[in-house]
């Protein structure tokens, strides 16, 4: 069994005032392919609810998490910061369990960056399942952009502010 970096969110921190997220989660739409850089050096994981049409994070009961208390069943996400070519920009590629357990190589405990990906769904649908392909980069490491904070990019898009996430690794 492999183990997963689990984001533990608890009490939020003071929001730092000026402070936006350029960073966005990466949707991955039907019959498209989506290529980059992986920027990551694994993929951190998070609990979630799937709520109101859109991923929300799991606080845990005693720290009034909504989905916990309406019963909400939870899912593991993975998170992993990219750089598209096309864009020119940086993202947060979401990964579901499912992609996850169908490349072994995503659950590296390190490794990740610097390397190349494909990402497509296997389906027409836009809930059909999602697949990552790591491929060998020619970008050499030292050329590749910075890796970024995902627990603070994550908190940023969830909750608007800042939050120091207490980490911890869990088993399956």
């Amino acid at each position: 069994m492999s183990k997963k970096e689990i984001v533990k969110w608890g009490v939020p921190e003071p929001f730092a005032p000026g402070k936006t997220a350029p960073w966005k989660l990466l949707s991955i739409k039907p019959n498209d392919t989506v290529r980059g850089l992986v920027l990551s050096d694994q993929v951190i994981g998070a609990k979630t609810h799937w709520m109101y049409g859109r991923t929300k994070p799991c606080t845990g009961i005693e720290h009034g998490c909504e989905g916990c208390a309406n019963g909400t069943a939870v899912r593991w996400k993975g998170y992993l910061a990219v750089w598209l070519p096309s864009s020119r920009t940086g993202w947060l590629l979401e990964v579901t369990q499912d992609a996850f357990d169908h490349n072994l190589e995503l659950s590296a405990v390190s490794g990740l960056r610097g390397k190349d990906f494909k990402c497509y769904r296997i389906g027409p649908h836009k809930n059909s399942p999602v697949r990552v392909e790591l491929l060998p980069s020619l970008t050499e490491l030292a050329n590749v952009p910075p890796d970024p904070d995902v627990q603070e990019i994550l908190a940023r898009i969830w909750f608007g502010r800042e939050r120091r996430p207490q980490n911890s690794n869990e088993k399956d």
